[in-house]
Parts: structure tokens; C-alpha cells; sequence
């Protein structure tokens, strides 16, 4: 074969696939329910381990999403996002100071008294902070990128994956998550504090990959998403309107699902690729039960090489 054997109306299709907002798919257990409003009441960050592609990053998006909804527009429908990197420091969850452009302006373009709020931007949770805040404190915070809201705005400020950051980071923020305070050191260590009557939700992910200090874990209402029981699952597939479109036995779809998962001691599927699998399999028109084309599928979640061959061994014995 010397070209692709895509067909013109198969690319087509793959065109029009729409990408829709899965945080209204979002489907919450009552537990994490629970513990979202725990967190609330306590004012206090609410953080989530579990299973990478078990929901953790967009359970931020749902939960904005509803707050938007049942407050009537006063939290922001979307969260301010925090992706953790290893060289991240705690004055990065709030702003960022860009100093060779401000050097550039004050000596290459000769600028007399460069503008500091050119140079500096908001990140994450310094925007929530500014952003709740009354609309004549704004004009006072020397960003260039300031919400222009007339009014105070609620929001969910997601931090991602902290466990990726150094060992400081955590520590270093106990006190700007209790008073959600922070302190711009390029404008003279001036305070920004959060409006008194507006409310931010912190929303904040781990994987596991290192322990988190006690002081830290002390300030957040704890929850460990769990991967879910066949049922749940059932449930996640038809509120994606996915399992009355499988030809066949359509409980027979989670049945190998849950067996690849046994198989697969390296990386095992989630949540998020049993989903994508699905949606294959149908756009497919695969048989549940024909293990010679569900074979084809696999790499949507099989992930490791030795995984892949355990399953396909194990396939290969029941087709024999």
C-alpha cells in the first residue's frame, strides 16, 4: 500500500465529529459531592488524587460550570487553570514579572519611566483574587492583564498536578491559601487581597508521585477519587449517550473492559480512554464479541508495549 486507504467519506466523518464540553458529561459520585461542599463550608482547598484520566483536572470545569449555573452568572463559568511545573515557585501561582522586556524597553527602545504593569500578568490565583475584588480596587493592580468585570466575580481556581512542583512549593503557600493575599515584590511588596464578600473555591490535583508536607495537607479537605464499579461506569457511558449505540451485547463492552484493566500491569486504561474506546468501536461498527477487529481498537487503551502483549496473548489463546 503506497498511500492512506482513508476514504474520502470517512475523513469526512472524522470532520464533522464535533468536540463537545465534557464537563457537562461530568457525572459526580455523591462522596466527592460531599466533600466539594465540605470544602466550601470550611473554606479550605479541596484536594484529589486517584488514577490518572479518572476526572481529576475536569472536575474543576464541572463543578465552575454548575456554580455558574446555580448562582445565576456570579462565579465565572470557567476556571483559572494552574498547570504545576518543576520549576514552578509559589509567587507563579499569582503573577509572572517579565524583566527582559522591561529591561528592553528601559534601555534598547530608551523608554524614559517604562510602564511596570506592561510587564507584568496575572496567573491563576492572583486573577481570582483581582477578580473578586470591587471594580475601583482593580484599577489599582498594576497587571496588564486585569479583569474588567464592574462587578466582584466568584471562581474555581484549579492548581494542576502539584506533586510535580519542588518540595518548597507547598509550604510556601500555606499562608496566601488562608487569607488569599499575595504581595507583587516589583511594585513595592504592595497587597492584593480578596474581596470580602466574594468566595474562591481552590481546587488542587496530585498523582501520587511524591508526599505532600503535613502542614499543607492540614489546610485541604482531602478526597481520593476512586476507579469506578461497573455500574458507575455504565452510568458515565450512557449520560455520553455511547452504550444504546453498541451493536450487540452492550454490557459486554465494560466486561472486557474490566479484563483488559486486569491484564494490564504497566498503565492501565482509564475512565477517559474506556470513553474514547467506545466511541471508536461504534464509529467503527465493531462487534463487541469479534475479538479479531476489537483487536484493532486496542492502542485507544493499551498503552505500553508489554501490556499490548499480554492482552493480545490472552485474546489469541480464546480465538485459538
Amino acid at each position: 500500500m503506497d498511500q492512506l486507504s482513508i476514504t474520502k467519506e470517512k475523513l469526512d466523518s472524522f470532520v464533522s465529529t464535533p468536540k463537545t464540553s465534557l464537563a457537562e458529561f461530568y457525572e459526580l459520585p455523591e462522596d466527592l459531592n460531599d466533600a466539594i461542599e465540605i470544602a466550601m463550608a470550611l473554606n479550605q482547598p479541596l484536594l484529589i488524587t486517584g488514577e490518572p484520566g479518572t476526572g481529576k483536572t475536569l472536575l474543576a470545569d464541572k463543578i465552575a460550570v454548575d456554580l455558574n449555573m446555580i448562582t445565576n452568572g456570579t462565579y465565572n463559568k470557567e476556571p483559572y487553570l494552574f498547570s504545576t511545573k518543576s520549576t514552578s515557585v509559589f509567587s507563579d501561582l499569582f503573577y509572572t514579572y517579565d524583566a527582559i522586556s522591561h529591561f528592553y524597553d528601559a534601555n534598547i527602545k530608551n523608554e524614559a519611566k517604562p510602564a511596570l504593569k506592561k510587564h507584568i500578568e496575572l496567573n491563576a490565583l492572583g486573577m481570582a483574587i483581582v477578580a473578586s475584588m470591587e471594580s475601583e480596587d482593580k484599577l489599582s493592580v498594576p497587571c496588564n492583564n486585569t479583569p474588567d468585570d464592574n462587578v466582584p466575580r466568584n471562581s474555581v481556581v484549579l492548581i494542576d498536578e502539584i506533586d510535580k512542583a519542588p518540595n518548597d512549593f507547598p509550604n510556601d503557600l500555606l499562608h496566601e491559601l488562608e487569607k488569599y493575599k499575595f504581595r507583587i515584590k516589583e511594585a513595592g511588596m504592595r497587597e492584593f487581597s480578596k474581596g470580602t464578600n466574594s468566595t474562591i473555591l481552590i481546587i488542587i490535583t496530585s498523582n501520587g508521585e511524591k508526599n505532600l508536607p503535613e502542614a499543607f495537607l492540614r489546610r485541604c479537605v482531602f478526597f481520593n477519587i476512586k476507579f469506578p464499579e461497573t455500574e458507575f461506569l455504565l452510568k458515565i457511558l450512557k449520560k455520553h449517550e455511547l452504550i444504546e449505540k453498541l451493536k450487540g451485547n452492550q454490557l459486554a463492552v465494560l466486561k472486557t473492559f474490566h479484563e483488559i484493566r486486569k491484564l494490564c500491569t504497566y498503565k492501565k486504561p482509564s475512565t477517559a480512554e474506556l470513553i474514547a474506546w467506545v466511541k471508536i468501536i461504534i464509529q467503527k461498527d465493531i462487534l463487541v464479541s469479534d475479538l479479531s477487529e476489537l483487536a484493532k481498537t486496542l492502542p485507544v487503551i493499551v498503552k505500553d508495549n508489554n501490556d499490548l502483549a499480554t492482552v493480545l496473548k490472552q485474546w489469541n489463546s480464546h480465538v485459538s
